[in-house]
């Protein structure tokens, strides 16, 4: 949604604004696909993707307990994809 403190924020770590259009639809993709369990490993994995590069970038401006928090959601992305794996077994 190109929300300006986003922009202002990630704009400092390189993303442009096309970038930062594109890191916002894949999470919307990821979290459309997490809902649906036919798709709930590629949406997990999609979302556990930017939520890394997130992390990593939050991690860069010092901002340690929002990283910690991040992390701990792919933590549990992780966990769905494990999950869902065993559910197709």
């Amino acid at each position: 949604m190109l929300m300006p403190q986003d922009v202002d924020f990630f704009g400092q770590y390189g993303f442009t604004n096309p970038i930062l259009i594109a890191f916002g639809v894949s999470q919307l993709i990821g979290g459309v696909l997490l809902a649906v369990p036919r798709t709930r490993i590629v949406g997990a994995v999609i979302l556990g993707v930017t939520f890394l590069i997130s992390a990593v970038v939050l991690g860069m401006a010092g901002n340690i307990p929002v990283t910690v928090v991040t992390l701990l959601c792919v933590f549990l992305l992780g966990f769905v994809v494990r999950q869902s794996l065993q559910t197709l077994r």
